[in-house]
């Protein structure tokens, strides 16, 4: 196993897009609906509202999302070389959700491809996109991530429900010139199958289909078990982050930021206490949009960006918890 620091990716994001539902739910909405008390969910989540989607799908989300990056970068359609899907929900089982948003965008030809690493799926696919332009098999790329978690909740389980909202986040990928610091670095990703049932949906593939044993509308529904999921994260965390850090030819004294996915605010607090951090180095912004699965890292990402968080230079560290059990880690050098 290499602990030794790997050198980084010479990338640069170019752009950075945001797009959401404009239907806002709060949280007396969905307590009355499920005849919870009044302060129930902010209480134990620490959300205050999310966005649900109405007619608008994974497929229009995105697509908005990757206009707006696209605009931020000054770059047209054409200029794309790559187009990965990095969604933790597709928009179906077959064919992928980035060839739906590649035809939207009207784009034909490009290569479009899927990666799913749950909640840390657009670190995965970013990271793959800084590897095809660092090998020179691509010039551009646009990483998008898209998630409806509305359209997965179980209202027989308000605990896990309460937390789910809507949205997407994209953003341009290109090689770095000469003297741009910008970079990716210290990419590490771990899976420990036995929290792999803690959170799920077990239909969507071949597992629960139509006309077999256990399939049923509660198979289609996110279903977690949180505390098991914060207890198996707690047992990983710490070796994991030394192992990164080792890895990381940034240390941690020298992050500008630490951007975990927004889970609820026991979940960011959890790694910013792992990781020593006060919280005014860390980015949340569950309060106002919920845990937006795969989207949730890079709308925060977006977010530090446009309010001036995050500078051209500065590193940030994007990490989080997925189902898998699955941690993951990489530092952006913006």
């Amino acid at each position: 196993m290499t602990t030794h620091p790997r050198a980084p990716l010479r990338v640069r994001i170019a752009g950075i897009g945001k797009a959401l539902p404009p239907r806002v739910v709060d949280n007396a909405e969905l307590e009355h609906r499920w005849g919870l008390p009044a302060g129930w969910i902010v209480e134990r989540t620490g959300i205050e509202q999310r966005r649900f989607a109405d007619d608008e799908s994974t497929v229009d989300l995105a697509t908005r999302a990757v206009h707006d990056c696209l605009r931020d970068a000054g770059v047209g359609i054409g200029a794309v070389d790559l187009l990965v899907g990095a969604c933790a929900i597709p928009h179906q089982a077959l064919p992928t959700t980035s060839s739906f948003v590649a035809g939207a965008l009207g784009m034909s030809g490009t290569a479009c491809i899927d990666v799913n690493a749950s909640c840390f799926s657009f670190g995965v696919g970013l990271w793959h996109a800084a590897m095809a332009i660092d090998r020179g098999d691509v010039d551009r790329a646009v990483v998008f991530s898209a998630d409806l978690g509305s359209r997965g909740i179980d209202d027989q389980d308000p605990r896990s429900a309460c937390l789910l909202g809507d949205g997407a986040a994209a953003v341009v990928v290109e090689r770095a010139v000469a003297d741009d610091a910008s970079a990716l670095a210290g990419f590490l990703l771990r899976t420990y199958p036995s929290g792999g049932r803690d959170a799920q949906v077990r239909g969507g593939g071949t597992n629960v289909v139509p006309g077999r044993p256990g399939f049923e509308d509660r198979a289609f529904r996110f279903q977690m078990n949180g505390k098991a999921i914060f207890k198996a994260a707690l047992q990983h965390a710490s070796p994991f982050l030394d192992e990164f850090f080792a890895r990381s030819p940034v240390p941690r004294d020298q992050l500008a930021l630490v951007i975990p996915h927004q889970t609820n605010a026991h979940g960011v607090a959890a790694f910013s206490r792992w990781l020593g951090f006060d919280d005014d180095k860390v980015v949340s912004t569950f309060r106002d949009h919920g845990n937006c699965v795969a989207a949730a890292l890079p709308m925060a990402l977006h977010d530090a960006v446009r309010t001036g968080r995050l500078a051209r230079g500065q590193h940030a560290l994007l990490c989080g918890t997925a189902a898998g059990l699955t941690l993951g880690a990489l530092v952006v050098t913006w």
